[in-house]
């Protein structure tokens, strides 16, 4: 997909709004990929942006986990995680 491809060079640029656009990309395919959302998550978190920033994404991952993810270990290591 050409957008996903162009977004996806853009991220190079490390700005938030970009992750969130691939994000919300991701959230309006259908039928939703749980692991393409995570991945863009991870990318978000192993960018330059800031921790500020990191972490409204971390946030992000989290509540996607508990409201969709099919995962409960996923989750469950999600919230340890975030108690550290």
């Amino acid at each position: 997909m050409v957008t996903v491809d162009i977004l996806s060079h853009l991220l190079f640029q490390s700005h938030e709004m970009f992750y969130t656009q691939l994000l919300d990309i991701e959230y309006q395919r259908q039928p939703l990929n749980e692991e393409r959302i995570l991945a863009v998550f991870d990318l978000a978190n192993s960018s330059t942006l800031s921790d500020e920033a990191k972490q409204t994404f971390y946030s992000r991952r989290y509540e996607f986990l508990d409201d969709l993810g099919s995962d409960v270990n996923r989750y469950m290591f999600t919230l340890l995680l975030s108690l550290q």
